[in-house]
């Protein structure tokens, strides 16, 4: 059986384009992964690239054929000693990343999560997912054989709910999906895979990445520019 071509996908739209070290240490990460690396820079919509993220997966499909496919967000740096979290996902499972993290512990019915799960539901009519299981859309690791429909279907239902970009969208959405309708399929990955700087603010006081992966979200990304993914043969700094 031949083996399934790897690629990693990200959408790399103005304004908010990737910076030369995301460039750079997301290449390093295909190379040592032995992954196709293929970059969006052509809108695949007139909507909010929140919902583009959803038809990434048919672009892909379009562009390369089916494949196992890693799909990030552009703010983001992969330290040069990342592991393939490729092997991390079996081929009927999504990879996603915890979006509960730092000091922000609020899983209740007054918290964020709650709302926005909730309110997403109503409206494309699903059931909810509970609040702790929200992830974050910064990375998405799936066989596009598999999910290539789920995509679609969601993607589908943009227009119904005007392309609205508020309340989690793209995550929010996706994780209600997947609990209305395949929650055995849902595989959380370690949070090393996608730190959220903005949920752990200490670590931007460190030139040195302290996790495989980390995301620039809001105001962070301005420490984006600062922080090493090179970290050669130096340990991590306490």
């Amino acid at each position: 059986m031949p083996k399934v071509k790897r690629v990693i996908a990200a959408l790399d739209l103005p304004p908010r384009k990737a910076h030369k070290k995301t460039i750079e240490s997301f290449k390093a990460a295909a190379d040592r992964w032995n992954a196709k690396l293929l970059w969006i820079r052509k809108p695949l919509h007139r909507c909010h690239p929140f919902w583009q993220k959803l038809m990434v997966c048919r672009h892909v499909i379009n562009s390369v054929g089916h494949c196992q496919l890693l799909q990030l967000d552009t703010d983001m740096l992969i330290r040069d000693d990342c592991p393939s979290p490729f092997e991390m996902a079996s081929k009927d499972q999504i990879g996603i990343v915890a979006g509960r993290q730092g000091i922000f512990g609020n899983l209740g019915k007054t918290s964020w999560a709650h709302r926005a799960h909730s309110i997403w539901a109503k409206r494309l009519k699903t059931k909810a997912a509970p609040p702790w299981a929200h992830p974050n859309g910064g990375l998405y690791l799936y066989h596009t054989q598999v999910f290539a429909d789920f995509f679609d279907e969601i993607a589908a239902k943009g227009q119904s709910a005007n392309f609205d970009k508020r309340f989690g969208c793209d995550e929010t959405i996706v994780i209600n999906h997947l609990w209305d309708k395949c929650q055995s399929r849902i595989k959380y990955l370690p949070g090393e895979y996608n730190t959220l700087l903005h949920h752990n603010p200490h670590l931007c006081e460190h030139r040195a990445m302290q996790t495989y992966v980390y995301h620039f979200v809001g105001g962070t990304k301005r420490y984006l520019q600062k922080i090493w993914w090179k970290r050669g043969k130096n340990p991590a700094q306490p």
